[in-house]
This record gives structure tokens, sequence and C-alpha cells, in this order.
């Protein structure tokens, strides 16, 4: 009997003995060892998808590239019709002569409120002019093929007289460019108004 209890006793205790070793090793080696490996895991999966994403940040890399090159050359060809001196009495003197030479009688040139940019300046004009209406598609044809750059922003139109002759009047919105390297405004452009004798008879 004493040695059954004996045999109990040491069995117990082994099997305690089993179940803290079995505990010690869960929570102190194998958890931890698996929250590691999980970890471990994740950092792989994150460097594989950085690998996997290499391909299209590359070709991301090359797009930018093209398109700041391309910007690049856009500015380099811009800056050919966008001089950095205003010449204001060749600029007025230009667009009477292309109006002129499109046949169309310009009424008034008056300038707007300049805008300014980071690198450079537009001066919006508003143009009045009666003609033709072929006069006008010459006249907008020579303003948008000029070597310096305008652009036109809006135009009206009506017919003279309210007739069908194929004449028209047109009010023609537009500007010119200057970049900032040396100038800082376009304050001369208001000096004065264009008068008509000026626009009528300047034709060189």
């Amino acid at each position: 009997m004493a040695m059954n209890e004996k045999l109990r006793r040491d069995s117990l205790i082994t099997i305690i003995s089993l179940a803290v070793v079995v505990a010690l090793f869960t929570f102190v080696i194998y958890l931890p060892g698996l929250k590691s490996k999980q970890q471990l895991n994740k950092q792989i999966a994150s460097i594989q998808e950085e690998i996997r994403a290499i391909p299209t940040k590359v070709e991301q890399l090359e797009q930018l590239q093209k398109q700041l090159q391309q910007r690049e050359a856009f500015i380099t060809r811009m800056k050919k019709h966008i001089p950095t001196d205003k010449d204001t009495h060749r600029v007025l003197q230009r667009v009477a002569q292309l109006a002129n030479s499109s046949s169309l009688t310009v009424s008034s040139l008056n300038p707007g409120e300049p805008v300014t940019y980071a690198t450079y300046l537009r001066q919006p004009f508003t143009v009045n002019v009666s003609g033709p209406y072929k006069g006008l598609i010459q006249f907008l044809n020579g303003l948008d093929t000029d070597r310096r750059l305008f652009t036109v922003s809006n135009l009206m139109l009506t017919s003279q007289n309210g007739k069908n002759t194929g004449l028209v009047k047109g009010t023609v919105e537009l500007s010119v460019y200057v970049l900032r390297d040396t100038e800082s405004d376009f304050s001369d452009f208001k000096e004065n108004r264009v008068s008509r004798s000026f626009l009528s008879t300047d034709k060189r």
C-alpha cells in the first residue's frame, strides 16, 4: 500500500514536471518563436511586394523623365516665341499690320490688365475690327502662325448693318507674352490708347 502511494506520488510529480516543461516550452520558446516567424513572414511579404512594384516604379520614373524632357523641349520652343523685352510699339504695329494685310479696319486696340505668372507676363488686348469675313479668318491665322506668340481667348462677331453682305464687325480678345528674365511689368502698354490713325496708316 505504501509502495502504491509512493508510485502515485512519483507519477504525480512526473506529470507536474512534464506539464511545467511543456508550459515553459510553449510560453518561453514556441509562442515567441511563432510570433517572430509571423513577423518575419510579414516582412518577407512586404519586401516581395516592394520588389514586384519596382518595374512599375521604374516605368513611372521613365514616363516622368519623358514628360520632363517634353516640357523642357516645349519651353525651349516657346522661348523663341516669347521675348524678354516688351517692345510695345512692335507688338501694336504687328497686330495692326496683320489686320491691314487681311483687309480689316481696326477701330480700336486697347490693353487690359496684365497678368503676372512665375516666369512670364501675359498682356491681354481687345481689338475691334470690321471687314470681310475671309479677312477675319486670315487675321486669326496670321496671329496663330506669327513668330511671336499670340493667343485668342474670345471672339464676338456681328454682321455689319444687319445685312448678309459678307462683312462683319468683330471684337477679338487676344494676349501677348513676355518672359520675366529682365522685365517686371507691362506698364508702358497702358501709357495711351492706340489711335485709329496709327492703325490705318502704319502698314510697314
